[in-house]
């Protein structure tokens, strides 16, 4: 009875699943991501806790200050070539096949391309996935994120789908730092 009961709740939720175009598979990546991401966060406090003690940081310091990281004028483009494949703003979700919003800009390169940071800053985070050539990496595969100071305004870019990374976290960057494939 209880295996019957299983399946009946299985049957009901991998139709509900199919109403919002996902599967059981997707599922399972999110929670995959999701616990690389958790992995990442940690990593990303324990670097924090190291440098504030490192550079003599006081806790009302912000990391950029502290670490006297250099202040950029603007943003540029972080690969040399490539095509806009998809802008900001409200887009139909390539996978999720509904619109969301989409809070970047996807440039096409190809395998191996050098990607520089946008800016002067200090690397942030980095989430690091067990295989970056996986096609439906639902959270962006192999990510670097930067802070920077630009203009009195702190920013943070996010460097997705790399092949590799080139980087530390806690390393400062420039816009002439190759921070990944």
């Amino acid at each position: 009875k209880k295996i019957e009961e299983n399946e009946a709740n299985s049957i009901k939720l991998n139709k509900t699943l199919k109403s919002y175009n996902l599967s059981m598979d997707d599922l399972m990546d999110d929670h995959k991501d999701a616990k690389e991401d958790l992995t990442a966060s940690k990593k990303e406090v324990e670097a924090y806790e190291k440098l504030y003690k490192e550079y003599g940081c006081k806790e009302t310091d912000t990391i950029l200050d502290c670490m006297d990281v250099p202040y950029a004028d603007g943003l540029t483009r972080p690969v040399t070539s490539g095509k806009v494949t998809s802008e900001c703003g409200l887009r139909l979700h390539p996978t999720l096949h509904y619109y969301r919003m989409h809070e970047g800009i996807d440039i096409s390169v190809p395998t191996g391309t050098k990607v520089y940071a946008s800016a002067a800053g200090i690397v942030s985070k980095i989430t690091r996935v067990a295989n970056p050539n996986k096609a439906n990496s639902s959270c962006g595969g192999n990510i670097v994120r930067i802070q920077h100071l630009i203009d009195g305004e702190r920013y943070t870019t996010v460097y997705m789908h790399l092949l590799s990374i080139n980087v530390s976290l806690g390393d400062v960057v420039t816009s002439n730092s190759v921070i990944g494939y």
